[in-house]
């Protein structure tokens, strides 16, 4: 099998809107959402409240999204948006100690995505949030 090699204008083309919220990704965070609230039923997520939990996960979803369409190519930006939100959720469902877990996930795909470019801003991405969650937790 040949594989066809893309040209300049094919390789920059950015999915239009209707590709980016036409498939069943979009729906995870309202699967994530249930599992907050029976993982909180259960003790597994923090006691805050509801409102708070799908509010943050909804935040970042939007943020996320709306960054991914409004600056398609500008991929550090989006790494760097994802990593604050995955932040923000972590922080919000007190699991702070598995913030680097869900790093690799938006680091992953990034570097799917764009190659070994996306290496350098994603640890520059991820060393700035966990010094800011460190300079928190300690106080300052």
């Amino acid at each position: 099998m040949d594989a066809k090699l893309m040209d300049d204008k094919e390789a920059t083309t950015v999915p239009g809107l209707r590709e980016r919220w036409a498939y069943p990704g979009q729906l995870i965070p309202v699967l994530v959402g249930l599992l907050f609230v029976v993982g909180q039923h259960f003790g597994m997520v923090a006691r805050v409240p509801v409102w708070l939990l799908i509010g943050s996960l909804a935040f970042a979803w939007f943020v996320s999204s709306v960054t991914g369409l409004a600056f398609p190519n500008l991929d550090t930006l989006n790494l760097a948006v994802e990593i604050a939100v995955i932040t923000l959720v972590t922080y919000v469902i007190g699991w702070g100690a598995l913030l680097s877990v869900g790093f690799v996930f938006s680091v992953a795909r990034h570097i799917d995505a764009d190659g070994s470019r996306a290496g350098r801003p994603s640890r520059s991405a991820c060393s700035v949030s966990r010094s800011g969650s460190a300079r928190w937790g300690s106080g300052w």
